[in-house]
């Protein structure tokens, strides 16, 4: 930006331009519209690595609604941004109408997580939820309620270690080049809804099995 604002300036001089500035309130139209643009990229603009993506698609199939993405990290031609974004199918996913046709892929900030899961079980969807194994926040209970086993909502559950793809202005444990361990959840609440029973079988167990679920 300092290189074309260098470059506007000089211009200006070369061609002996007066540039009178004018001040705009924020609530102009205009100045409005740009300034969403501009918040497209934010604190949780962060998204799983192509080798990743690549692995979930081949195994649970074709993707057709990302939920929480934006122009540039979107994997789905139907996507729904949290501000105006280029091409967005919709602002803010909760105030979405989702449909049982869509196979919905969901990689939400952590704090959205069980406003998510509930959003998807209101509107009786399937697809897949990723969220981070963090057995301390106040999240986790909700999709393993013993700690150790995935809820009885769960249909499978994958274990992985992706890397992630972020904006240089994420400014929170996604940024740069991080992995930890991370679950893929997928669900179907056609005939199903969320509850805090686990599912005491090894396929759903955090430790791959334990004293329980063997």
């Amino acid at each position: 930006m300092q290189k074309l604002a260098l470059e506007v300036f000089l211009s200006l001089r070369k061609f002996h331009i007066l540039l009178v500035p004018i001040w705009v309130s924020r609530e102009n139209e205009i100045i409005s519209w740009a300034d969403w643009g501009s918040r497209d990229f934010r604190s949780d603009d962060y998204s799983l690595d192509p080798v990743t993506m690549n692995s979930l698609s081949g195994k649970f199939g074709t993707f057709t609604v990302d939920c929480m993405a934006n122009s540039a990290n979107a994997i789905c031609s139907k996507f729904f941004s949290r501000y105006s974004s280029p091409g967005t199918s919709g602002v803010n996913f909760f105030a979405q109408l989702l449909f049982q046709k869509d196979f919905h892929f969901c990689f939400p900030p952590v704090r959205k997580a069980v406003d998510a899961l509930l959003h998807f079980e209101k509107f009786k969807v399937s697809g897949i939820l990723v969220i981070p194994v963090w057995p301390r926040s106040q999240i986790f209970s909700w999709f393993f309620p013993d700690g150790v086993h995935a809820s009885s909502w769960v249909l499978s559950l994958d274990l992985i270690n992706p890397s992630f793809n972020s904006s240089q202005s994420v400014g929170c444990c996604f940024k740069g080049l991080q992995t930890f361990k991370t679950a893929v959840l997928e669900f179907n609440f056609q005939n199903n809804f969320v509850s805090f029973d686990p599912k005491i079988h090894p396929d759903f167990c955090l430790r791959k099995g334990c004293n329980e679920c063997l």
